[in-house]
């Protein structure tokens, strides 16, 4: 799912994937069982002139996906170093 978040204090956005990911972490409880969740974020600071949404998401996906390479739950946040990062993984398969 995405979160759009219309804030420009870098150290708010933080706070706020940390709590996410703390939340996420606690565990609960169904049917007597305990279960825990763990999410990987991908997130990617824009100003609304300079991408378009596609480009906003596909940013946003490389970083989720680099999050998830690195263990659960943690959040990445997109940087150009990705796109190439990406193009490796991509012609080490082909």
């Amino acid at each position: 799912f995405v979160i759009l978040i219309n804030h420009l204090e870098s150290k708010w956005v933080d706070d706020f994937i940390s709590e996410l990911l703390r939340r996420s972490s606690k565990p609960w409880k169904a049917i007597d069982r305990e279960f825990q969740c763990t999410f990987s974020i991908g997130a990617v600071k824009f100003s609304g002139r300079d991408h378009d949404s596609r480009t906003i998401l596909r940013h946003a996906d490389l970083a989720m996906y680099d999050a998830k390479k690195q263990g659960k739950n943690r959040a990445r946040f997109y940087e150009k170093e990705l796109e190439a990062a990406e193009l490796d993984d991509h012609n080490a398969l082909n």
